[in-house]
């Protein structure tokens, strides 16, 4: 999102007039988005994770 200014109580982006409500719910949906992103990389990496753990005890000689 470019950088805008305020006019008249209302965020300016090039010509576009957006409400500060507008402006909040569009960066909430932002981070929402983001938030899910996260939420994959992290179950990638936790299953990565018990991939190796496994390979480990595999690998690892028995006592």
């Amino acid at each position: 999102m470019r950088p805008g200014y305020i006019r008249a109580g209302a965020w300016v982006f090039g010509r576009e007039v957006v409400s500060p409500l507008e402006k909040i719910a569009g960066r909430r949906a932002e981070l929402d988005e983001l938030a899910q992103a996260l939420a994959k990389q992290l179950a990638e990496a936790d299953a990565e994770r018990e991939e190796l753990a496994v390979a480990k005890r595999v690998a690892a000689p028995s006592v």
